[in-house]
């Protein structure tokens, strides 16, 4: 199976020049789909509740990319709109950053988040997960993995990775053991990571600068959020740190018969009927 991916890869390698644009900052060597889940309640009722997105990770030869599966594939692909508004939806629910470039700028890990009223760029020293490796072996979604522990942002991850995909990329923030990661979970069970699909596709990986992004260190801005998502005050009303003055202009937009998705001058955010108790990734 290494071969076989290998030679994929291969073939692939000639269509480098002809995916390069001169706004990009890399060419992907393949996608790889990742769903997520999430464990966390409901503000309104306290009812227990798993959310689930999609996410796609692009990875290249220098450096990696992370967005929501859904608005990958309009953007890439150029699918369904239907399928962005679904993908809004998941991208609200569960807090997951805008964009996340895994190595760029070259040993740091590059975050574009919302935060009502603003959104946020972010960056954080990149190697900073110390993997221990086990002898522990699994087979997931046909991958023989092996099994690795480390912290990072507050949280201990039990991760599985395969050496048959020749990269150190995986979910979210998570990276660097010696092969693909293809399922991660956090200690507390909060958080779960899987691999989906792997796609053998030569892109563009983009980097467009963002003027307006309010630019600040991560653990800063970590802070920040939490501090706000955390607060008890959240679930009752997903905006209560917003005053009346403040210059904002508000769309809403039904998916379901139930659930509402809203922009805060175009920024994401749950409805307060719909806002689930915060469960953070990183916890500093």
């Amino acid at each position: 199976m290494k071969r076989l991916f290998l030679s994929l890869l291969t073939g692939i390698a000639a269509l480098c020049g002809s995916a390069q644009t001169k706004d990009s900052v890399d060419v992907s060597q393949f996608t790889v789909v990742y769903d997520y889940a999430c464990k966390t309640r409901m503000g309104k009722t306290g009812e227990n509740i798993t959310d689930t997105m999609r996410l796609a990770v692009q990875v290249g030869t220098k450096l990696n990319r992370m967005m929501e599966y859904y608005w990958y594939d309009y953007f890439i692909h150029r699918h369904r709109k239907e399928d962005v508004l679904h993908g809004m939806w998941s991208h609200c629910v569960n807090m997951m950053p805008e964009c996340i470039y895994t190595n760029y700028p070259e040993g740091k890990l590059t975050t574009r988040e919302g935060v009502v009223p603003k959104p946020y760029e972010t960056t954080q020293p990149m190697n900073t997960i110390q993997w221990q490796l086990s002898a522990d072996t699994a087979t997931i979604a046909t991958y023989p993995c092996k099994k690795a522990v480390g912290e990072f942002g507050g949280r201990t991850w039990t991760v599985f990775y395969t050496d048959e995909v020749p990269s150190t990329a995986g979910p979210w923030k998570l990276h660097g053991c010696p092969g693909l990661i293809v399922r991660a979970d956090d200690s507390e069970g909060i958080h779960h990571f899987e691999l989906n699909a792997l796609i053998n596709e030569q892109l563009a990986i983009r980097y467009e600068p963002k003027p307006n992004y309010v630019r600040m260190d991560n653990a800063k801005f970590i802070k920040f959020r939490n501090g706000l998502f955390c607060n008890p005050r959240y679930v009752q009303d997903p905006h209560y740190w917003l005053s009346a003055g403040d210059n904002i202009q508000v769309q809403s937009y039904m998916w379901g018969p139930t659930d509402w998705v809203e922009y805060y001058n175009g920024i994401y955010s749950p409805h307060k009927d719909n806002v689930r108790y915060y469960q953070p990734l990183e916890l500093k």
